[in-house]
């Protein structure tokens, strides 16, 4: 249930009784999966090719650069993260051009929550199985910031790992 909105967010009621702001677009392509739900979908498009190394490396110094700051213009519009960086495939559309299916952070995701609107709000973050979405949830942004910085470092330091010990087993 939508207690208001203005032309870049929505504040909804969850459920649970928690208010939570939700970005507009993420709202809009809802409602677009929604309405195209049954239709032949053209699986032709190509799966993000990006190492995800990278990809989670580039995502780590945005988030140490202050990337998720309040905007000076919008400074009521929450940033999303993964949504509002270059880590998003759908970056800088105002309408989710590329499916959530494609990105390389669905590796991270349980299968149980592929069909989310925003997949890698559910990547489970620590231990206790905390998400984006919890963390949002709970409203504190340093926290979750905080949170996902570890998983990042946590993510980057294991594949890393891994890969040095493939290397090492493929030297004659």
């Amino acid at each position: 249930m939508a207690l208001f909105s203005d032309p870049a967010c929505v504040l909804l009621l969850h459920p649970e009784g928690i208010p939570k702001l939700e970005r507009l677009e993420q709202r809009l392509c809802c409602s677009i999966e929604e309405q195209t739900q049954g239709e032949a979908e053209d699986h032709t498009m190509a799966k993000d090719d990006r190492d995800i190394l990278e990809v989670l490396k580039d995502e780590l110094a945005f988030i140490e650069q202050g990337g998720y700051g309040r905007s000076v213009r919008t400074p009521w519009v929450p940033k999303s993260i993964f949504q509002d960086s270059l880590t998003c495939l759908n970056y800088g559309y105002p309408y989710r051009a590329h499916p959530c299916a494609e990105c390389r952070l669905l590796d991270f995701v349980g299968p149980q929550d592929h069909s989310q609107p925003v997949p890698c709000h559910f990547i489970h973050l620590d231990d206790a199985g905390k998400t984006l979405e919890d963390l949002e949830l709970e409203g504190n942004e340093s926290q979750t910031v905080s949170t996902v910085k570890k998983w990042l470092q946590d993510k980057i330091s294991q594949i890393e790992a891994e890969r040095s010990n493939t290397f090492w087993q493929n030297v004659d």
